[in-house]
Order: structure tokens, then sequence, then C-alpha cells
């Protein structure tokens, strides 16, 4: 299970950069990320597939858009947080036995922390949370 996490996590770190900057407390242009998640993912209670993704984040939520460009999901999430973040762009996932759930995006300047929806806390109660975080580096 373990080598599978690690596979996963090393499959889904493909460089990325933010193609819009984030300005202050709010979003005035959408931030667009993009990469590959290589796994099936749930967002909110809606089961996400493997694949190509641009994710545009707004004031009002955030929209996960599909390689033909076809919005998928939107979903208004807790309040932005600024941060002094130095890393790269990024999607943090929870996982719960194979089921992974969206919990964190970050920006260079700003992180979106996701509630526990009511797939994912029927899975904390079946489940106990692996080892780490699975990440996926977003451009």
């Amino acid at each position: 299970m373990v080598k599978q996490l690690l596979f996963a996590a090393g499959l889904s770190l493909l460089l990325v950069t933010v193609s819009l900057p984030v300005h202050a407390q709010s979003i005035a242009r959408p931030v667009v990320l993009k990469g590959n998640i290589p796994f099936e993912f749930f967002y909110g209670d809606k089961l996400m597939p493997a694949g190509q993704y641009s994710v545009s984040i707004q004031r009002a939520g955030v929209t996960f858009i599909d390689a033909n460009g076809h919005p998928i999901h939107f979903r208004v999430s807790n309040p932005q947080q600024e941060t002094t973040n130095q890393e790269k762009p990024r999607l943090v996932f929870n996982q719960y036995g194979p089921q992974r759930f969206l919990a964190q995006i970050w920006t260079s300047s700003h992180s979106i922390d996701f509630r526990s929806s009511s797939t994912e806390t029927t899975m904390i109660a079946s489940y106990k949370k692996a080892n780490g975080s699975p990440t996926v580096a977003m451009r």
C-alpha cells in the first residue's frame, strides 16, 4: 500500500506554474492551475476521474475544467487564506484506504481549505488516514 501511494505521488509530481497572479484578499481575475491528476479523487461528494485538469480559482469558488474545456464541478470553498508559500502551486489530498479527497489548493500567495464532505466523513469512520497526504503539483 505504501509503495502504491509513493508511486501515485511520484506520478503526480508534474511541474507546474500559476498562469495568473493572485492579488490581496480577493481574486480580481481567476487563477488557473494546470496539471495531470493521475488518480480518481473526490471533490466534495463528486468522484472525479483521473486526467488533465485546469483548476480555475475565483472569488466565488473553484471550477475543475477537463481536457476538452468542459467545466466538471463548481464548489464554493472556505475563505482563502493569504500565505507566504514559497513552494510550487499544488493540490493536497486526504487519503483513506484507496479513496482520495481534495483537501487543499495552494497557490504562490493563497491557500484554500475544503471542508470534509459527507462521503469523506463516512470514509474517515471506515479507514484510518494513510501516512502522508498525496500531493499533485500544478502549473
